[in-house]
């Protein structure tokens, strides 16, 4: 018994260590993920200014496109308005329209 208690304690300590630097080793590393996140960022130095930027906005607004047009769906919002159920359709055949019967 005297051989065996002096390496038992030093096993149980080493286990205690390595289980607390593993313990430390996640949290840091989980620490480290939210601080990366708030620190402050470097600004990237290119060859855009902003007047290229408002230069390519304005291209943009130019292009025609029937997504930026609310006229073009003006149609179909107001047939959406006009065929919705109202509060005299509120029986059990409120949505035979729908399915035609």
């Amino acid at each position: 018994m005297k051989f065996i208690k002096p390496k038992a304690y030093m096993a149980t300590l080493a286990v205690g260590a390595l289980s607390a630097g593993y313990y430390l080793a996640r949290r840091s590393k989980k620490q480290d993920l939210y601080n990366e996140v708030m620190e402050q960022q470097e600004f990237e130095q290119g060859p855009l200014s902003i007047s290229d930027f408002n230069d390519l906005d304005q291209q943009l607004a130019m292009q025609t496109s029937s997504r930026r047009d609310p006229l073009v769906t003006a149609g179909v919002v107001g047939n959406l308005d006009r065929n919705k159920t109202s509060h005299y359709k509120m029986g059990p055949d409120k949505y035979n329209h729908l399915f035609g019967a």
